[in-house]
């Protein structure tokens, strides 16, 4: 095999080793515990306070930190700090209003770029 043969099959080599870096929108996501659900969903009678779960995935190889807001909703920790290659589960708990009501759940990550993601949270009156 000649030398230059052999130098670009290193070349080659070296690029499949390296993985690309990971844009904003891979590095973190927000969603429902368990998966499957595309949004939160709680009934019950008005005043009755009903508890979930959200999460927050960080797929990239450094920590992320990420605050949590929304209107009428309590989390346990609104600011969570969440190690590469991991998850952070966030309880929260929300009062069923007097009407049926949708909400946001905000996410946005605190450490420079500023990305946001909503997960909609319906709550119903039966």
């Amino acid at each position: 095999m000649s030398s230059a043969v052999r130098v670009l099959c290193l070349a080659l080599l070296l690029l499949l080793a390296v993985p690309p870096a990971a844009t904003a929108a891979e590095r973190w996501s927000l969603a429902p515990l368990g998966g499957g659900r595309p949004s939160f969903y709680g009934e019950g009678p008005a005043g009755t306070v009903l508890e979930d779960t959200v999460s927050v995935t960080n797929r990239s190889g450094v920590p992320v930190t990420v605050r949590l807001r929304a209107t009428g909703v309590r989390f346990v920790d609104g600011t969570v700090r969440v190690p590469a290659r991991t998850r952070a589960d966030v309880p929260f708990t929300v009062t069923v209003p007097t009407a049926d009501r949708t909400v946001e759940i905000v996410a946005r990550d605190t450490d420079g770029d500023e990305r946001r993601v909503r997960v909609l949270l319906r709550a119903t009156v039966p």
